[in-house]
């Protein structure tokens, strides 16, 4: 299914129930990414999951977007499944995109935030290098290579290995346009706590990962410390 809104925006509904469940994918990822839970979940409540504009099943804008037409994809998916109440289920930086939603409609419509595999309580400063390295088309190839292999180090699941095959299917501007939101993000928030409004804390992004990294990154982006989120 498809909205009908200036952005045509793909999405997933299936069962039934409020608040329903709105699942947001991370930047460079699909839909698809929740689709082992629709079934399930879709037993108990209606869940929607949606194809941000330029990626999966959605169309591709003209021009660059960030946090602010995200919120609009996802408010034009709800006013075409007729959904009043939702609980926004996202993944890792769709999170930004959560914590606006929530802030344009209000706490009756939206009456709880998921946040899945997200530093909500602050990004360490290496995190910055690799979002740098990822807008810059010299360094790009490396610091997505590093990220995808901190992502599945160790881990054996197919359906991650799936998952990681198709955000690799995303080039260099899809990824800069990621960085330059995720920086920006960051940058006016300072955190996802301080951005939602709930008191800050300190961040437990300390404990350093330079050597694993330091083969696989150009200089800027070997500074990167724990394995960060996906995006």
């Amino acid at each position: 299914m498809k909205t009908l809104t200036t952005v045509p925006v793909a999405f997933d509904d299936v069962g039934e129930g409020e608040a329903a469940l709105l699942m947001l994918p991370g930047w460079c990822s699909n839909r698809t990414a929740f689709r082992p839970l629709l079934a399930p979940a879709g037993r108990r409540r209606r869940v929607l999951a949606l194809d941000w504009r330029g990626h999966g099943g959605s169309e591709r804008p003209r021009g660059d977007f960030g946090t602010a037409e995200l919120v609009d994809d996802a408010v034009g998916v709800l006013d075409v499944a007729g959904v009043e109440r939702v609980v926004p289920v996202a993944l890792s930086h769709a999170g930004w995109v959560a914590i606006e939603l929530r802030r344009r409609l209000g706490p009756e419509r939206v009456p709880g935030l998921v946040l899945l595999d997200w530093m909500v309580l602050g990004a360490p400063p290496p995190f910055y290098d690799a979002l740098a390295g990822l807008q810059d088309p010299g360094s790009f190839e490396a610091v997505r290579s590093a990220l995808f292999a901190m992502w599945t180090e160790g881990v054996t699941i197919p359906e991650l290995d799936s998952h990681i095959g198709e955000m690799a299917e995303y080039a260099f501007p899809m990824w800069a346009l990621a960085g330059r939101t995720i920086s920006a993000a960051f940058a006016e928030a300072g955190s996802p706590v301080a951005g939602s409004g709930a008191p800050p804390a300190a961040s437990p992004h300390a404990a350093p990962l330079r050597a694993a990294l330091r083969p696989r990154l150009p200089r800027r982006a070997t500074r990167l410390r724990r394995r960060p989120p996906i995006f």
